[in-house]
């Protein structure tokens, strides 16, 4: 969703003539930025929005993996429990 804003806001601003007074939202106030510096802090917030996304799939994966382990192991156990009954 961030990375999302953050590209529409881009998109917006990069139609906007470069004179253009430009506000940029840092916590809960906001600063005059030129407009170049406005895009590279959208950019920068766009590649770390991707940094997370691909951390945040690949310990999805891990944790899938190892919820299919922890299942499996389960299973076993239940059988080895009604084969010894």
């Amino acid at each position: 969703r961030l990375q999302q804003h953050a590209k529409l806001t881009d998109k917006e601003i990069s139609s906007l003539p470069q004179e253009t007074r430009v506000y940029e939202g840092v916590g809960r106030m906001f600063l005059l930025q030129p407009i170049p510096t406005v895009r590279e802090n959208l950019k920068t917030k766009v590649e770390s929005s991707d940094e997370k996304i691909k951390k945040l799939q690949s310990n999805k994966t891990y944790l899938e993996r190892n919820v299919k382990e922890s299942q499996e192991n389960i299973r076993e156990m239940i059988m080895q429990k009604k084969a010894a009954s």
